[in-house]
């Protein structure tokens, strides 16, 4: 174990024989270990014997553990306890004299190895929810403190994207200055808990590739490798009473709603309503941050950071569940996308992955929005380069998506800036394989899809922008692209997985069928409305591929239901007619919920249960009716 505490010193350490001989000029260099190679090595086996005894995962249980902190709370005029395996936590709130008395409450530390049967307190949430961090913030402490002040009513109306952008000038290049705050975190004890929390647990839901593969390497996950970093360095300047920008505290803030919302989804009574409540707390900050930086002078710019916060403020309202003002927040990252981030003639690596994972979520977030409020294609705030981009998600320029179209290489300079992928062609830098485990393609032709299903949507209520002859080439065109894909992937048909070998196949090779089938599904939903008895064949496609991936991660010790799967889950399970099949997708959400403990893997369950119950009664009720004309928003990512 060495640190470095500057480049010209360096610390070593030694044993109980040279201490004597070292001076007062090099002592400080030096260090002595308080146990012997030995003793370290038998207490390191001794608790390596405890885990392996209760045939427990190490890791499994110090989340364990911190998840029974978090619901747990120590009554003040008693000492506490929460042990899980070899592993506890302890507090002890008496003086020394009383440690001696018969009738206090001791703190049993040879229970280390024992079994764990000490009973949580249940309050620990409401003891983390005393200390409210705004209370104590002086007038004349901070310039911004009337940004951050907190109502302690959540939002029952969350701003829609006219309301939001109807006051900021998008025109001109922004700017952000990186004016610096301070804030104790200290007078937030919850604060390093819900972040804490994010690392282990919310990571593992927003990440597609983690949940694929587990062990993926995290260089390769934005959350983790930009993300976590950033906030943790947040979090420790904060600690030692330093400061930062409000770029970093709204991304901070942003990761810490998040957390708090999703404990408040798998909580229940009064502690899911004090988890509601700081959520909406942290949400208010964040954006209270992000506006103080439009308000403050356009000097200075630390673009990747204030992304990075509004996108993680966009998955804080996904996990809260709640899709519109989520796309509010993914509008306004398009629009700082578009107005700060292609001002560099080469793009950085981490740059062009935040802009992929703007463009994954907001083209996965269009598929299941509502075309009854993207009537008009002028967006408020709108400049001139949002107006070319389409923000609305209506037809792009092509009029043929030929084999020959979609094979050429796309100019780079293009296809950086083609965030909603309108341009056809291959990109041979993109990132949404590493990223997402997905080809580029499958996303440009769901974006093209979502584009016609739009036009088709509108021109049923007004003057459409296509001809009947113009739509009709369009929709075969993406049709023949489709299966084109289909085909070049790796089982080679739309046919029953069941008819090909499947020794050889891998889950993420079931994972990607599933996805494209239900690609298909959903263009033949969506742009063609068509019968549900023509899509049978590939909803038990879909149904078999799940199936697939549930037996191989069973048996490597897995979980094959994740947050991945979802989206093409909620398309074949809404067009499932055979009762049995509806039991399984119904089951397959049920598990899933259980897992992500997500309010719209619920609500996606709800309403593919509702389609289920109305076609029983009634013949052609689709799922995009349901949404349009009860006003449902679900969100499948």
């Amino acid at each position: 174990m060495a640190a470095n505490t500057s480049p010209s010193i360096k610390l070593r350490f030694v044993n109980d024989n040279e201490i004597r001989t070292l001076n007062a000029e090099h002592a400080a260099k030096h260090r002595r270990c308080l146990f012997s190679d030995t003793e370290r090595q038998q207490m390191s086996d001794e608790l390596i014997d405890a885990v392996v005894a209760q045939d427990q995962d190490p890791g499994q249980v110090m989340l364990d553990l911190e998840q029974d902190c978090l619901e747990t709370y120590p009554k003040e005029s008693q000492s506490f306890s929460v042990f899980r395996g070899p592993f506890g936590v302890a507090r002890w709130l008496g003086s020394v004299e009383e440690a001696h008395n018969d009738d206090s409450e001791l703190i049993d530390f040879n229970a280390i190895g024992g079994t764990g049967d000490v009973e949580p307190d249940e309050d620990l949430t409401r003891w983390l929810l005393e200390t409210s961090p705004e209370d104590k913030v002086g007038n004349n402490e901070d310039i911004f403190a009337n940004l951050l002040q907190i109502s302690s009513i959540p939002q029952t109306n969350p701003p829609r994207a006219n309301e939001f952008f109807r006051d900021t000038d998008l025109s001109t290049s922004i700017s952000l200055d990186n004016h610096r705050m301070t804030f104790s975190v200290n007078e937030d004890p919850k604060a390093w808990l819900l972040l804490s929390y994010y690392r282990d647990r919310i990571i593992h839901l927003i990440s597609l590739r983690q949940q694929q593969h587990p062990q993926h390497d995290e260089v390769n996950d934005p959350w983790s490798s930009l993300v976590m970093p950033c906030a943790m360095t947040t979090m420790a300047e904060l600690t030692i009473g330093g400061s930062a920008s409000h770029a970093r505290l709204g991304l901070l803030y942003a990761l810490l709603a998040t957390s708090a919302f999703h404990l408040q989804n798998s909580s229940i009574g009064l502690t899911a309503d004090d988890w509601m409540v700081a959520g909406e707390e942290y949400t208010e900050r964040a954006r209270g941050h992000l506006e103080a930086c439009l308000e403050m002078d356009k000097t200075k710019c630390k673009y990747k950071e204030v992304l990075m916060a509004i996108l993680c403020l966009a998955n804080a309202f996904m996990v809260k569940g709640d899709p519109d003002t989520r796309l509010t927040y993914l509008l306004y990252a398009e629009r700082f996308i578009r107005a700060n981030g292609f001002n560099k003639s080469t793009l950085s690596r981490k740059r062009r992955t935040l802009h992929h994972c703007y463009a994954y979520m907001r083209i996965m977030a269009e598929t299941t929005r509502s075309s009854s409020y993207t009537s008009s294609t002028d967006s408020p705030g709108t400049d001139k380069a949002s107006e070319d981009d389409n923000d609305q998600f209506r037809v792009s320029r092509w009029t043929a998506l030929s084999e020959n179209l979609m094979g050429s290489e796309k100019d780079p300079d293009t296809a950086r800036r083609d965030l909603h992928l309108e341009v056809p062609g291959n990109w041979t830098s993109t990132l949404f394989p590493e990223l997402y485990g997905i080809a580029e393609s499958f996303l440009l032709l769901l974006s093209q899809v979502i584009r016609l299903a739009n036009e088709r949507d509108l021109a049923m209520d007004q003057d459409g922008n296509l001809s009947l002859k113009e739509f009709t080439l369009r929709a075969k065109s993406l049709e023949k692209s489709i299966y084109r894909l289909i085909s070049s992937s790796a089982c080679g048909s739309v046919s029953s997985p069941s008819s090909s070998s499947t020794s050889t196949s891998t889950a993420d090779d079931n994972s990607m069928q599933a996805t494209y089938i239900a690609l298909l599904i959903f263009f033949y939903r969506r742009v063609h409305n068509v019968d549900v008895a023509l899509l049978q064949r590939e909803v038990l496609t879909v149904q078999d591929y799940l199936m697939q991936i549930e037996e191989s991660q069973d048996s490597a010790g897995g979980n094959g239901r994740t947050v991945a799967l979802m989206w093409p889950a909620f398309v074949a399970a809404c067009e499932a007619l055979l009762p049995e099949t509806q039991r399984y997708f119904a089951e397959w959400f049920e598990g899933l919920l259980a897992k992500t403990g997500l309010v719209s893997v619920s609500l996606a369950k709800g309403v593919c249960e509702f389609i289920w119950a109305r076609r029983r009664e009634e013949d052609g009720l689709s799922w995009p009716e349901v949404l349009r004309n009860r006003g449902v928003k679900v969100l499948c990512t």
